[in-house]
């Protein structure tokens, strides 16, 4: 929150916070073993779930339920400029960006090419600049990696 006085210095500095996360979200090893080195405090890792859970955990931080939201920088700004609130919640802080994947499950007969399909449908947006006005209109900073 923006009256928040939380800065982060590395995962250590969240041991006296409630932090909220999303069940079954693929975190980083380090955000893992964190979470597990902290579950031993009651209430001090909470998980929402659902498809809604990163909205929940919104509205949890804003009712004070939970101290941070973990979550991935370009995810939670979409959700908060969704939700209207990018002038209420504060970013304090993050680990480097791991990279984000898009998975199709190979019990499918038609994976191999829907997942062609996204990268060549990607590669197009790059070609053509779109990809940049995409990032834009979420207000997401362009890395490097997706422009043309």
């Amino acid at each position: 929150l923006k009256d928040s006085k939380i800065t982060f210095k590395g995962l250590d500095s969240l041991k006296p916070y409630k932090l909220g996360t999303i069940k079954g979200y693929g975190y980083s090893a380090p955000l893992n073993d964190f979470f597990k080195s902290q579950s031993a405090q009651a209430g001090a890792v909470q998980e929402a779930s659902g498809d809604d859970a990163g909205q929940q955990n919104i509205r949890k931080l804003q009712a004070k339920r939970i101290d941070v939201v973990v979550e991935s920088g370009p995810v939670m700004i979409y959700r908060l400029n969704q939700m209207k609130l990018t002038d209420q919640i504060v970013h304090v802080g993050s680990l480097p960006q791991d990279n984000i994947y898009v998975g199709f499950s190979q019990a499918l007969p038609d994976s191999k090419t829907r997942a062609k399909q996204f990268d060549d449908g990607v590669a197009q947006l790059k070609k053509d600049g779109k990809l940049t006005a995409i990032y834009s209109t979420y207000n997401l900073q362009v890395p490097a990696k997706a422009k043309p």
